[in-house]
């Protein structure tokens, strides 16, 4: 996937095909008038493809494991907060004080514990372009999938926008990947920061002896990140 979408030729007709289908999705998600819906589609049609021209370059951020609203894994990751609000508040606070309106920012999974309406009520709160790639847990109901920009499997190929590496994501680690000789980096997520994180790791270096080669597996879980997410050059630079 290659999602430097400021350089993707678009037909003519782009804009109305785009606010046609987006406003038919809104109406049925949201549960208002086509008329609503359209005026809303053209809205979002004309900041994203107005920031495009505006800006051409964009940061690529990446998180997995936020678990917004999840009150067990305040202990099970030795999170610093004392409550969930307190956790909620301050993953929305980190994630806004680096991530901007116009940059995109790839969730590996397992975004919330809280019902649809509060999960989508959440994401509006949340700056950027959101991606997720699912993980076990995000059993999306149809008002959170219409606040992601886009919605993947667990697992997703991409060329990163500022270093130019091939990433494979994925919410679960795999140790053999695609481009894994060619340099070619793994993100995933899932493991936390415990003994199966401990486990991941172990087994990429046998798999970096056997194979002799030098393959980096970076968990991009939150808990790894100071709860904020993070670009692929701030992780390169810290591994």
């Amino acid at each position: 996937m290659d999602y430097k979408i400021n350089k993707v030729k678009e037909p003519a007709n782009a804009k109305e095909m785009y606010c046609t289908d987006r406003a038919k999705q809104l109406a049925e998600y949201k549960n208002i008038s086509i008329d609503e819906a359209r005026v809303i589609a053209e809205r979002e049609w004309d900041k994203k493809h107005t920031k495009q021209t505006r800006t051409p370059s964009f940061k690529t951020f990446f998180i997995g494991d936020p678990h917004f609203g999840h009150y067990n894994i305040l202990r099970y990751d030795n999170r610093p907060f004392a409550s969930v609000a307190e956790m909620d508040a301050e993953l929305i606070r980190r994630w806004n004080e680096v991530v901007a309106d116009e940059d995109m920012v790839f969730i590996l999974g397992d975004i919330s514990w809280y019902d649809d309406e509060k999960t989508a009520a959440i994401l509006k709160q949340l700056n950027g372009r959101i991606v997720l790639v699912a993980g076990n847990h995000d059993n999306l109901g149809p008002l959170t999938k219409a606040e992601l920009y886009q919605v993947h499997g667990s697992y997703l190929e991409i060329r990163d926008y500022e270093t130019g590496k091939q990433l494979v994501l994925s919410h679960y680690p795999i140790h053999l990947y695609n481009g894994q000789r060619r340099g070619a980096i793994m993100l995933y997520a899932h493991v936390h920061n415990g003994l199966d994180e401990d486990i991941a790791q172990e087994l990429a270096e046998i798999a970096r002896e056997r194979l002799g080669i030098d393959f980096k597996m970076i968990n991009v879980g939150c808990m790894h990140w100071d709860y904020r997410p993070v670009t692929l050059k701030e992780m390169l630079e810290k591994k």
